[in-house]
């Protein structure tokens, strides 16, 4: 299993501070890496649909922290290191991020190296539901065969209701739109849904090379 973290930061909403952002993320996210405590990869950009809407004017940043550990994950929020990459971004943020901690089924290199990567999430309130989104989760994967990279699933830890959280590597639009309409693909969808409300998230990413 693989330890993911995905935090939403709540942003300022200006374009001003966006830009600010987009310049600088890289050294300020050096913080975290100097030194490494066991953060393997790093991919960060903005949502730019959920659920088919365009949310690009919305500023929903999202970052995926890739770890060789749970307790290497967890234990980072004790150094100081963080605690002062916290400290440098606080002009850029409104409230703390929303943080995720999920065991994965595989690394997510693929997916955010992709042209286009999806976050399909759905609360899971008990083990049957868990059981369910497992199911719908293996036809989707099923019918995405070449378009997408290797499809990653798992569960947060951390929250007060679970979540399942699928992600989806997609070669390009092109490619997701030729699949998501394949009743397969659909039905496997519709099986989530039968569960709760899905969330699903299409972000611009870029990686952090350290």
């Amino acid at each position: 299993m693989t330890a993911l973290q995905i935090a939403f930061p709540h942003v300022k909403k200006s374009q001003a501070n966006v830009d600010d952002i987009e310049r600088q993320w890289r050294p300020v996210f050096s913080i975290l890496i100097t030194p490494n405590p066991g953060l393997l990869r790093l991919f960060r950009g903005w949502i730019v649909s959920e659920n088919g809407k365009d949310v690009k004017q919305d500023f929903k940043e999202i970052i995926f922290f890739e770890w060789n550990d749970m307790q290497t994950a967890l234990r980072c929020l004790q150094l100081e290191q963080f605690k002062k990459f916290v400290a440098t971004i606080e002009d850029w943020i409104d409230a703390p991020a929303t943080v995720q901690y999920h065991k994965m089924s595989a690394g997510v290199e693929e997916f955010g190296k992709a042209g286009v990567p999806e976050v399909v999430q759905v609360v899971v309130r008990n083990e049957d539901d868990v059981v369910k989104a497992d199911s719908a989760w293996a036809q989707i994967a099923g019918a995405v065969g070449g378009a997408a990279a290797e499809p990653v699933y798992g569960k947060s830890i951390n929250l007060e209701e679970d979540v399942f959280t699928g992600l989806l590597g997609w070669s390009s639009f092109e490619a997701r739109s030729g699949i998501v309409d394949e009743p397969t693909f659909k039905d496997g969808l519709a099986d989530l849904k039968s569960i709760g409300d899905v969330t699903q998230m299409i972000a611009q990413l870029e990686e952090m090379e350290f």
